[in-house]
Parts: structure tokens; sequence; C-alpha cells
């Protein structure tokens, strides 16, 4: 199966006759790239992150909306085969900016919930009625609902996919990076969801996690972490808004996420678009861009995310079961710090009892053990890891300072988590004598 991933074209943004000319020119090259593509690549699937106009008026959904059906026809493709959500440029601005922005997700809860639903969708009857025109598939939040163009899941014999919106309180600048989900929204959507486990599942989204509210995003007492839940549910996460020349690959929860490129934000700048495969062979992507007039081809990537692999049966480098972290999870929130002030001691405990490198003390000598693939060879037990998990624990025992290297997503957390599990089964039956504490730094930053 291979995505086509668009985001961000701003149909609009051109006010003057020359940049709407200079957007023709460059609109119809990359219509023209499309069909070299066409030829030799065979897209199943459009996926558009958001931001098709700019004010979101009918007459700018109207050009993205001729400028799809000429990329559908070109890859010979049906309504049916595109996956869009909305971004912050087509929710009609005037219609929210006097509402009252949600400082808490208690707040946002009391607004963005599936009871006010057809209340919310008046801020976005411009963006709806192009979604109509287009023919593009609804979003259920509940199993017998109508569905709806603004989030939700849908399946079908393909995929499962999520929409979540990102766009509701898209009031100004001031609130750019403060942008509500609903995590009312993405609880109907874990809970009613038909999905079968069997086929990928996934997320599109416009704004990226890094420009959610910290309460959707965050484990905080009392919240529902939306960024958490949305990576247990999905295999791959997809985005845009933020025009990157280049979006890495990131992972969490065993999903991948991460963004695309403008697809248009001027004649000069270096726009460009993803195509991903996704199957028992490869999970990679492929980046284009352009230079001047002409598009490249990037080199490929692959898309290393755990529940993918474990999804297609790959071979190279099998990870951890994924439902062993589960039960890793369950344990490690066990584990509570009452106090920053006991939180500072655990932390000083460890640096002193196991070398480990929190803090470096003044001429302290750190020693790596250098593995770029942790994941080597492993099998059913958790503690096979080709003797690296004997050798981390060898320079425990000899109060050696440790740093665990390797490439982003290559296992270094995880294995750390096992190392915890494997300490801890360990002294508790006397088999080691030291009591192993688990410290997930990044919930207290």
């Amino acid at each position: 199966m291979k995505l086509l991933h668009l985001s961000d074209l701003h149909f609009g943004f051109d006010q003057n006759e020359t940049s709407q000319a200079k957007r023709k020119l460059y609109m119809d090259k990359l219509l023209d790239t499309f069909r070299t593509l066409s030829a030799d690549e065979e897209i199943n699937y459009i996926v558009i992150t958001g931001d098709f106009a700019w004010k979101a008026k009918e007459a700018e959904f109207f050009e993205a909306l001729s400028f799809i059906k000429d990329i559908l026809d070109i890859f010979n493709l049906s309504s049916s085969n595109v996956f869009i959500c909305p971004g912050n440029h087509d929710v009609d601005r005037a219609s929210i900016e006097d509402k009252k922005f949600p400082e808490t997700q208690n707040e946002s809860n009391k607004w963005l919930s599936y009871g006010r639903l057809k209340y919310l969708e008046q801020s976005f009857e411009s963006y709806i009625s192009f979604c109509r025109n287009l023919g593009s598939c609804k979003f259920k939040l509940e199993k017998d609902d109508e569905g709806n163009y603004l989030t939700g899941y849908f399946q079908n014999d393909d995929l499962n996919l999520i929409c979540l919106n990102s766009a509701w309180y898209a009031q100004s600048d001031q609130v750019k990076d403060k942008m509500w989900i609903g995590s009312n929204f993405i609880k109907e959507i874990q809970y009613n969801n038909t999905f079968d486990k069997n086929k990928p599942t996934i997320a599109i989204v416009h704004h990226p996690t890094e420009k959610w509210h910290e309460d959707e995003s965050h484990n905080f007492s009392g919240n529902i972490n939306v960024f958490s839940t949305l990576c247990e549910l999905s295999d791959l996460i997809l985005s845009g808004h933020t025009h990157e020349t280049r979006c890495d690959l990131r992972y969490s929860g065993g999903a991948c996420y991460t963004g695309a490129g403008a697809l248009y934000h001027n004649d000069s700048y270096e726009n460009s678009f993803y195509i991903y495969e996704l199957s028992p062979n490869q999970q990679r992507r492929v980046r284009y861009f352009v230079n001047g007039t002409t598009w490249h081809e990037d080199k490929e990537e692959k898309v290393d995310a755990y529940k993918l692999r474990e999804l297609y049966h790959t071979n190279d480098t099998v990870p951890p079961n994924y439902n062993e972290i589960k039960e890793y999870d369950k344990l490690i929130s066990t584990i509570s710090f009452k106090s920053l002030d006991l939180f500072a001691r655990e932390v000083y405990s460890i640096d002193k009892t196991l070398g480990c490198p929190i803090y470096k003390k003044k001429g302290q000598k750190q020693r790596a053990i250098e593995t770029i693939e942790p994941f080597i060879s492993v099998n059913s037990e958790l503690i096979h890891y080709n003797g690296l998990l004997r050798q981390i624990q060898n320079k425990i025992e000899s109060n050696e300072p440790i740093v665990l290297q390797g490439m982003q997503g290559t296992g270094k957390s995880t294995l750390m988590s096992f190392i915890y599990i494997d300490i801890l089964s360990q002294y508790r039956s006397n088999d080691f004598e030291y009591y192993p504490i688990y410290i997930d730094i990044h919930k207290y930053m």
C-alpha cells in the first residue's frame, strides 16, 4: 500500500496577479511531476493534512477542489481514496475569535464534546461543503452515528484511519502553540472503534504535537494525555502545519509520528511532499522536494516503528512484544514521587549508587556501551540481548558510569525498561543487591 502525503496548499494566499500566475505555473509543473510519478508509482491513497485554504473562503476551497480532482485523475483514484483533515486556515476565524479560549483540559471538555458537534461544525461550514463536493469519507465517533467531516475514525479493506481536528480554537498567533484536540473525542474513538488489528492504523491531524496545548500532550494529574492515547491506537501519525523542508521520523509508544512540508509556501521555497510504502516487504518513505523549478527525489528512509514491524511480521531486528511493553507501563505506573524534593533525592541516589549520568560530577568519566541497534536477536525471554543486558549489569555492579548510545527509535528506552524489569526480578529473588529505580525524565520537564 502506498500513500501520497500532502499538506498546506494555501489556496487564496496569493493576492495579486503576479503571485497568482507564479502559483499556477508552479502547480502545473507539480501536476506534471505527479504524471511522471504515476508511471512508476501505484499510489493507493492520498492523505492531505489540512490548510487547503487561506481564509476559509468558498472560492479558495473551490480552487483546492479542482486541484485535488486533477491529482485523483492522474493516479486513477476516486474520492474514496483521499483522506483529509482541517487546518487552522480552514476554520472561519471570525466565528471563533470572540469565544473564550480554554485554559485547561477540563474547560475544553465542556465545549469539545460529541453532544456539541453540530454547534462546532458551524465554524467549518465552508470546509464541510468542500468535503461534500470532494466526496471524501465521513468519520464516526459512535458506531451508529451518521458521521462527520471533522474528527473520528474510519476503516476500509486496507486500513484503519483516525482523524483529529486541531483547529477548534485556532484563533490567533497568541494561542498558536496551545491547540486543543479534545480528550472527549479521543475517548470516543478509543472506546467505539471497530478496527481490524491486522491492518495498519493511520492517524491524521494538522498540528504536530509540539503545537498542542500541554494538557493534551503531557501526563498531568487528572488529565488525559491525548497524544499518548493516539500513539497507543495508531501505527503512523501524519501532520502538517510547520512548513519544514524536512520532517524527521519520530517514535513514541511504538508508533511513528512525522509531518510533511508545505506543498506550496511560495514559488522560491523548498516545497515538498512524501510517498509512504507500507507492506510486508517495505515500511519506508521517500521525500520529494523542489529546487527552483525542478522536482527531485530524496533518499529513501525506513519507517522503523516496531508496531508496524510487528504488524507485518518483519524478520529483521524483531523488537520485544508490544504487550510486554504495556505490562511494563503498568508496573512503572506504580512508582510515584511525592514531591520534587524527593525526586531530586532519588536522582542523586541513583547517581551515587549506580553511576547513572543524570548528574555528571566534576572529573567523573563516563563509559559508553555503544549500540546502534539494541534489538539484536531478541527472543521470547526478555533478558536475552546477546549479552548486552549482562554487560550493562556488570558495569552497574562495578559502579562504572554508563551511557547507552543509539540512533533515534532504535530502542534505548525500551532496553532500559527491560533492564529495570529484570533487575527488579533478580532483587526480589535475592540474586541482585541493588533495588532499581526507573525515572522517566520527560514526565518531569
